[in-house]
């Protein structure tokens, strides 16, 4: 009998071993082809607009995705985690309150907008500051429009997660970024101005909130439902997960305004095209991680295997790995890649790239976050999404006013690092400390940075 039940419970292990590989390199082929999209369409746009309007637009997104985030209510853990993935009702109730969510993010960042006109009428933002853009809260009204969009997309999103079936998840999301880019580049051909950005993003949303409901496959959503037990279940989780998210979405995206507040718009622009570029690395990786790292520890724990540890190493090990190399490459060849990609407006964005790379070393930890999540330990997020808010909040000023712009910079490079201490605490509640391996994965970062200076050395002659 305990010979039978080890091989079943192999036979799931490896079945969710090959849909883990599957997930992750179709998320993996997805924000390729999606970063392919955003770099195109930025090399584009960089040509058609001018730093100080990227300046500005950074703004708009950030403000977007701190309300945004500030009303995370934790729908896709709840769906994920639940044992009621394919009941009606509580996926209409889920749907119902992500409609809600979007209409109060968009009343949110009109209250916001508002005061922000009015700070700049009684002159209480200092001049020539991105923040005091004349522009700016109009923009903000037209941005956080997404929100609404947004909220009305399906919940067969969040059951496609759940299933790691994200073929068609890639497909949604490329098609909305294609969308996106064809009426940014088209409207700033014609009219140059931040208003190209902030309509591609609406065009992107409304293409991928269709999309949802009509090519990804599911019981989908049939009208609005606001069910009691439904609701109890959604909020036992999203009540951690919104602290969470709170804390978190600050930590992330204080830096720019922050900065919005210290420099002009077109030091501003460069620092934005910078941060894409270094996210994009990140964004890549941690996004297949953090896709396939949450569904595949539930279902260990749900299948209450012992193999939890080991799971969590080897989703580590891929991620820690990949990581460290591209931070090595991107300190090495920051200034090479903004010289090889844009023209001399923005050649100054080479030197914040290159620091920026740092983000790599310390953003390789989210993936802990997911496992806490897993874990059904939310209130862990909480802890180490404060830290770092507290971190940006006092250090970034500091280090601006001490030692100038690229000092700020690197604190913010270097943010998620100051967390680390404390994650090693909550890992040892669960055995999931490995100092020997944290020490021998470093090996990776200077390898890297030494094979990128090599490689710079050999661009150098194109490039000069």
């Amino acid at each position: 009998m305990s010979g039978e039940v080890a091989g079943a419970g192999d036979t799931v292990t490896m079945s969710l071993t090959h849909r883990v590989w599957r997930a992750g390199g179709l998320i993996g082929a997805g924000q390729m082809a999606g970063h392919a999209l955003r770099l195109i369409s930025t090399l584009i746009l960089t040509r058609l607009l001018a730093p100080e309007m990227f300046g500005t637009m950074a703004i708009v997104f950030t403000v977007v995705t701190i309300v945004t985030m500030l009303s995370d209510v934790g729908l896709l853990p709840s769906i994920v985690r639940s044992r009621r993935e394919e009941d009606q009702d509580f996926l209409d109730t889920a749907w119902t309150v992500q409609i809600v969510r979007g209409f109060l993010i968009w009343a949110v960042a009109a209250l916001a907008a508002l005061l922000l006109h009015l700070a700049n009428h009684q002159g209480l933002v200092s001049g020539g500051t991105t923040l005091a853009e004349p522009s700016l809260p109009a923009l903000i009204l037209a941005g956080a429009a997404a929100a609404i969009i947004t909220g009305f997309q399906s919940t067969n999103l969040y059951l496609a997660y759940r299933r790691l079936d994200m073929g068609r998840v890639m497909m949604v999301e490329i098609l909305g970024q294609l969308a996106g880019l064809v009426v940014s580049v088209a409207w700033a051909w014609h009219f140059p101005s931040p208003w190209a950005l902030a309509g591609g993003a609406l065009a992107a949303a409304l293409t991928s909130a269709y999309l949802t409901h009509r090519v990804l496959p599911g019981p989908g959503n049939r009208r609005l439902r606001w069910e009691r037990r439904s609701l109890e279940e959604l909020v036992a989780l999203g009540r951690a997960v919104l602290l969470s998210s709170v804390i978190g979405v600050l930590a992330s995206n204080v830096d720019r305004l922050l900065f919005g507040a210290l420099i002009a718009p077109e030091q501003l622009g460069l620092y934005t095209i910078a941060l894409t570029l270094s996210a994009m690395a990140l964004g890549t990786i941690t996004r297949i991680t953090n896709a396939v790292s949450l569904p595949a520890l539930s279902e260990v724990q749900r299948i209450g295997t012992a193999e939890f540890r080991a799971a969590c190493f080897r989703l580590r090990r891929v991620s820690d790995i990949a990581l460290l190399a591209a931070a090595g490459m991107i300190c090495a060849l920051g200034e090479s890649i903004i010289r090889l990609l844009y023209d001399t407006r923005y050649e100054a964005a080479g030197v914040i790239l290159a620091i920026l790379g740092l983000s790599l070393v310390g953003g390789r930890y989210a993936i802990m976050l997911q496992v806490y999540l897993a874990l059904g330990r939310a209130s862990y997020l909480v802890r180490v999404n404060a830290v770092i808010l507290l971190a940006v909040l006092i250090l970034v000023p500091l280090a601006y006013a001490s030692h100038g712009f690229l000092a700020a910079v690197a604190v913010v490079a270097l943010k998620d690092l100051i967390a680390v201490p404390l994650i090693f605490f909550l890992n040892g509640r669960h055995g999931l400390n490995d100092f020997g391996y944290e020490i021998r994965v470093l090996a990776v970062l200077p390898l890297a940075y030494g094979a990128g200076r090599l490689l710079d050395a050999l661009l150098a002659p194109a490039l000069s």
